[in-house]
């Protein structure tokens, strides 16, 4: 039988409890959401070329929540670093999902680095439609990379199954074709006005 003095206790301790976890909730909102400096940004991208995975990963996942702020840095790092820091910034950039990182990762579609290569082919396919319009772009004026028509076919085989298959399929034919230097940025041009009129008529 439960007395009142300690059903007084149990429901004294619940309150403390609940209290201390919507205090927890809060203070994990609000780290959450407190700018990082840069300084810390600038040491986190040090620590993506630690001999330590477990450094690299933690630096990693910070820099994801992060979020924009590390938008700019990572993107450097992922054009001129060793290969194992470009695979790092690759995998933050893809898994901050935001549609600025898509040049950066359209641009690595040329990594030396396969495992860059394919680390940032799943991030445009994630991104969807917000990454396209940079890599229709490349598309138009690197035709002749063996490794970007590779990595766009991918990419394109992906997307031609969603809302932008009827946009993205004849790109995808023009690299399928027997002069995709050639038909590769008459297609990828009209698919960026086709996705320009959208975009205007959607307005």
């Amino acid at each position: 039988m439960v007395t009142k003095k300690t059903g007084r206790l149990k429901s004294r301790a619940y309150r403390n409890f609940s209290g201390s976890a919507a205090e927890s909730g809060r203070e994990k909102t609000r780290r959450r959401n407190s700018p990082v400096p840069a300084s810390r940004i600038e040491a986190l991208i040090a620590e993506l070329d630690s001999a330590d995975p477990l450094i690299r990963s933690r630096a990693r996942t910070s820099l994801v929540g992060a979020g924009k702020p590390a938008l700019t840095r990572l993107s450097e790092v992922l054009a001129g670093a060793s290969s194992r820091v470009r695979w790092e910034a690759a995998q933050a950039l893809v898994e901050i999902r935001e549609p600025g990182a898509a040049p950066a990762l359209v641009a690595a579609l040329e990594d030396d680095a396969q495992e860059v290569r394919w680390a940032v082919a799943e991030g445009l396919i994630d991104l969807g439609h917000d990454g396209l319009i940079p890599l229709l772009r490349q598309l138009v004026i690197r035709s002749g990379s063996i490794r970007l028509r590779e990595g766009a076919h991918r990419i394109l085989s992906a997307l031609s199954r969603g809302d932008d298959g009827p946009v993205v399929r004849p790109v995808k034919e023009a690299i399928e074709s027997s002069a995709p230097i050639v038909a590769l940025p008459v297609a990828a041009h009209h698919a960026l006005n086709e996705l320009k009129n959208r975009e205007r008529h959607s307005d």
